[in-house]
C-alpha cells in the first residue's frame, strides 16, 4: 500500500480545510469569551457554551457550504480569497446578530454577548487568512 505524503499532495484535501475552518471559528468565540470577561472563568460558565459552539458549528457549516469558502485555496489565496473568507465571517456574524435579536424579542437569554460576537469576528478573519496563507506558502516550497 502507498502512502500519501505532504510533497506528493498537489491539493489539500477540502474536508481538512471546512474542518479547519470550523476549528478556526470556535478557536475565535473560545478567544472572545476570554478576552470579553477578562479570562474569568466563573462569568464565562454562567453562559450556555456548549450551545454556543454547537450554534457556532451549525451556522459556520452552513455559510461555508455555502459560500464554497473551503474550494480551492491553495489556487485561490489571494485578494479573492480574502474577499470570500470576510464575506463568510460577515454572513456568520450577521446570523449570530439575528439569532441574538429573535432570542430576545422571545424573551430567551442571548447566544452570546455583542462583544463576544465582534471580537470573534476580527479574530476568526484573521486566524483564516492566516493559516490559508501558511498553507499556501508550505503548498508552494513543497510543490
Amino acid at each position: 500500500m502507498k502512502q500519501t505524503k505532504l510533497y506528493q499532495l498537489r491539493v489539500l484535501p477540502r474536508w481538512i480545510i471546512f474542518l479547519l475552518d470550523l476549528v478556526c471559528m470556535l478557536m475565535a468565540v473560545a478567544i472572545g469569551f476570554l478576552l470579553r470577561f477578562n479570562f474569568n472563568f466563573f462569568q464565562i460558565g454562567s453562559y450556555k457554551l456548549l450551545t454556543t459552539f454547537w450554534a457556532v458549528v451549525l451556522v459556520s457549516s452552513a455559510v461555508f457550504c455555502s459560500l464554497r469558502t473551503y474550494a480551492g485555496i491553495i489556487r485561490h489565496t489571494s485578494l479573492q480569497d480574502a474577499w470570500r473568507v470576510l464575506m463568510a465571517v460577515t454572513a456568520a456574524t450577521a446570523l449570530y446578530v439575528a439569532i441574538n435579536v429573535a432570542n430576545a424579542y422571545q424573551g430567551r437569554p442571548f447566544l452570546m454577548p455583542y462583544s463576544v460576537i465582534f471580537i470573534a469576528f476580527f479574530s476568526s478573519f484573521v486566524m483564516l487568512l492566516l493559516y490559508r496563507l501558511i498553507v499556501k506558502g508550505t503548498f508552494d516550497q513543497v510543490v
